[in-house]
């Protein structure tokens, strides 16, 4: 009975180790799987971050967009349009001094007006009459210090008299007399004291005449403003120059460039700095270079025609002011208010 009992016990022995192997082993698989699964997660998180990483550190690029304009030749700087003032009531040229892509220097005689010859007699006419009313003042002016001289010693006389009146050394006519002729003077002196300050007026006036005739006289002959070129004539001699309408237009061609006319829909493509390429219709070795250097914001009718009418069809435009580089400016002074075909690079290649 005693070895039946040890025999239970050594079997109820292993049975527990057996059994405790097993929760081992099972602990052991379920501790692995559990961390494979943890692990397997862990990965896929870095995975997603790298890919959400590398899209938000991606840089997107400007699409390769090569904007295509028409423009015009044209100084960079200050154009000036040069009018006649409208100091007559009609003026018409009588005379150009300049052509077309001619160098001027500042004052240099531009054109002349047909009222340049009515302006000059009348100038001439009105320094004759300032001479006449200072010949006329001047012998007022001595007709004023005799009567004053002559009144004067009447006045004496008079009071002479009327002394000796009242000390019964002269009579009362004698008096009378002498009071008659001081009376008689004073009034011409007056008289001719009036002469000298209407005749001062009067040469005044004639003054005022001939600054002003003097002055059309000036402004009969247009000069130019300032050194330049002659870029553009737009009236001819015998031509009316009525309603301010402009004669030519002058400017400086150191520095030329481009005014490209950009359609509204291809602007936010444009940028300041950005390069651009300028060839010109019938000129097959005109390849100029620039780049941007003014955008406007305001929109405009379109100018400048392309050879396709249907591309003319009421554009609305921005315009667009290129600089040209040293040797294409040099180039383009020959070549004002041509049309010409501007290729703009894309944004980016500015960089």
């Amino acid at each position: 009975m005693q070895g039946n009992e040890n025999e239970h016990k050594v079997n109820a022995t292993h049975k527990t180790e057996e059994k405790q192997n097993r929760v081992g082993i099972l602990n052991k698989i379920s501790f692995k799987k559990l961390t494979i699964y943890l692990a397997s997660i862990l990965i896929l998180v870095v995975a997603i971050q790298k890919i959400n990483g590398s899209k938000n550190s991606r840089v997107e690029q400007p699409l390769n967009i090569r904007v295509f304009a028409l423009g015009k030749v044209q100084p960079t700087e200050y154009i000036r349009s040069i009018q006649y003032p409208m100091i007559y009531s009609s003026s018409r040229i009588k005379a150009l001094y300049v052509k077309e892509n001619q160098f001027i220097k500042k004052g240099d005689p531009l054109f002349s007006v047909e009222d340049r010859d009515e302006s000059i007699y009348n100038m001439k006419s009105s320094r004759a009459k300032i001479i006449q009313q200072i010949a006329e003042l001047e012998s007022a002016k001595a007709k004023m210090l005799s009567s004053k001289t002559l009144r004067d010693f009447y006045r004496g006389q008079y009071k002479r008299y009327n002394f000796l009146r009242n000390q019964g050394a002269a009579t009362y006519e004698q008096a009378d007399e002498k009071e008659t002729l001081y009376r008689a003077t004073e009034q011409e002196y007056l008289s001719n004291q009036k002469l000298v300050e209407t005749n001062k007026a009067k040469l005044k006036s004639a003054e005022w005449e001939y600054e002003a005739n003097k002055f059309k006289s000036m402004l009969s002959v247009i000069k130019a403003p300032e050194n330049g070129k002659v870029f553009k004539i737009y009236s001819r001699p015998g031509e009316s120059i009525n309603n301010g309408k402009a004669v030519m237009d002058v400017g400086n061609s150191n520095s030329m460039g481009i005014l490209a006319e950009v359609n509204r829909a291809d602007i936010e493509n444009i940028k300041l700095g950005q390069a651009a390429n300028i060839t010109a219709n019938g000129v097959p070795n005109l390849k100029w270079k620039g780049r941007v250097i003014e955008v406007s914001r305001q929109v405009t009718q379109q100018t400048v025609n392309s050879d396709d009418p249907a591309a003319n069809l009421a554009n609305r435009v921005f315009n667009v002011l290129i600089k040209l580089d040293n040797k294409s400016s040099l180039q383009a002074q020959n070549y004002n208010y041509m049309e010409v075909n501007i290729l703009f690079e894309p944004n980016y290649s500015e960089k």
